[in-house]
């Protein structure tokens, strides 16, 4: 199928990433398991640090009485108006803001998979705060970047959600798979598949989710 991956390449590309993150000395690894009778392997990114940032929303519509775009810089709000009309047409969702005083950060440790189902690799991840409490499924969608907030509203429950990991029986977020296929046939062209798929993969979905590969990874993608 256009998009998809199989078994054997997954597992050369991870094998590749980890490689290639070596020499960058970025925390990626292989793990492995026993899944009933057969071996299966996943790749691991853990450590990765991120300010953890309460957003506020209003409930209230957007009136003369708010601040523009051309807000000053001593407001402690910070409009996420970027590519948006404004003022916004009547109607439209309610303007959101957040505050971006930082209270503490969050640990979020990503598990890539390979989803048999769908024939492409899966994102799991968990997110802690430093008492070591986990992130509820909320916190994690408002902490997904404002360019993702639209298709949250409308696809929240098939974008992100909580999900047992399969090989270790722990809950777990998922960024679900349900899209990748489509995703990845409009970037490679049918019957030319070279380069890394998990490293443009990874490319186009780890930002909703706060993982940013290093723009050296691009280098594995040459070619394509």
């Amino acid at each position: 199928m256009a998009g998809s991956v199989d078994h054997e390449r997954f597992r050369a590309n991870v094998t590749e990433i980890v490689r290639f993150a070596g020499q960058l000395k970025e925390r990626w690894e292989i793990r492995s398991c026993m899944n009933g009778c057969e071996e299966v392997c996943y790749l691991v990114n853990q450590g990765v640090v991120r300010p953890l940032c309460q957003p506020l929303v209003r409930s209230e519509p957007a009136t003369s009485s708010q601040p523009g775009p051309d807000c000053s810089e001593d407001s402690d709000v910070a409009l996420d108006i970027e590519d948006e009309e404004w003022p916004p047409p009547e109607g439209s969702f309610n303007l959101q803001t957040r505050n971006w005083d930082v209270a503490e950060s969050c640990q979020f440790e990503y598990h890539i998979l390979y989803s048999q189902s769908y024939s492409v690799p899966v994102l799991y991840f968990t997110a802690s705060k430093s008492d070591g409490r986990l992130l509820s499924l909320d916190e994690v969608w408002q902490m997904v970047p404002p360019a993702y907030q639209e298709r949250l509203r409308h696809e929240r429950w098939t974008f992100i959600t909580q999900q047992e990991h399969p090989y270790l029986g722990r809950p777990f977020f998922q960024l679900h798979p349900c899209h990748t296929t489509d995703l990845m046939g409009a970037v490679f062209s049918p019957g030319s598949m070279s380069g890394n798929y998990v490293v443009t993969w990874l490319s186009s979905v780890g930002p909703v989710v706060g993982l940013h590969l290093p723009l050296q990874f691009s280098q594995l993608c040459q070619g394509r």
